[in-house]
């Protein structure tokens, strides 16, 4: 383990450390046998700017502990999202889910909080999830809407938090480029529109056009009324 130590002059240095039985931190800098006792506050020296507790009780920063999540996420099997579903948070989530699909055929737990998210990242997701072996069950936490929406499509359970909501409106997209490029762009915008209303309507058993209608009202779903409307199977 690499730490970074300030001396009692505030002289920074670094080296291969150990934790000791007493407690304290024996770190071997330049083989000079330096030790940190446990008041000392450590910096992680490995491309993190976090700074472990004075009592050492963290093992590691958020960053140094991508082992240990890996290891949890592994045994429950449940990968959490929270915010706006983009390109780099839906190729972080696909990873997720692909890890925990190689691992087992078990049901995986998707926690997810997004009240929107881009349509071509969003359906990256659906088309991952469509192609996995393990059967991915969703729990909705704070809010799903806009775009995201989709992800309720190819999953086998739907559940949502008992105070949580669901925004059901037309997906907001931006573009920018020459006119051809536009035009691209708002084609596939309008066919991904349509698979995701194609997709809401497979979902509740209503038709394409009630849920194209509803979309543009922009209706918000509370738990009831969105088991009712058929988005949801459970309340949590």
């Amino acid at each position: 383990m690499l730490v970074e130590v300030s001396s009692a002059k505030g002289w920074p240095t670094s080296g291969r450390g150990q934790r000791r039985p007493d407690g304290a931190l024996a770190v071997d800098v330049a083989g000079l046998g330096v030790y940190a006792r446990a008041q000392t506050p450590l910096r992680c020296a490995v491309a993190c700017p976090c700074v472990w507790s004075r009592d050492l009780s963290m093992n590691s920063c958020h960053e140094c502990a991508g082992g240990q999540a890996d290891e949890w996420m592994l045994r429950s099997r449940a990968v959490f999202m929270n915010g706006h579903l983009d390109d780099d948070r839906a190729f972080e989530l696909q990873q997720r889910l692909i890890m925990l699909d190689d691992a087992g055929n078990e049901p995986i737990w998707l926690h997810i909080f997004a009240r929107d998210g881009a349509l071509r990242a969003v359906f990256t997701v659906v088309d991952a999830v469509e192609e996995m072996r393990s059967p991915v069950h969703l729990h909705i936490t704070g809010q799903l809407g806009g775009s995201a929406l989709a992800l309720l499509g190819p999953v086998a359970q739907r559940r949502m938090s008992r105070h949580a909501t669901l925004l059901l409106t037309e997906p907001q997209e931006s573009f920018d480029g020459n006119s051809a490029e536009l035009a691209l762009r708002e084609i596939e915008y309008r066919w991904l529109v349509d698979a995701l209303y194609s997709s809401l309507a497979a979902v509740t058993g209503k038709e394409v056009s009630v849920i194209h209608k509803d979309a543009e009202r922009k209706i918000l779903f509370n738990p009831v009324h969105a088991l009712e409307y058929g988005f949801i199977e459970q309340i949590t």
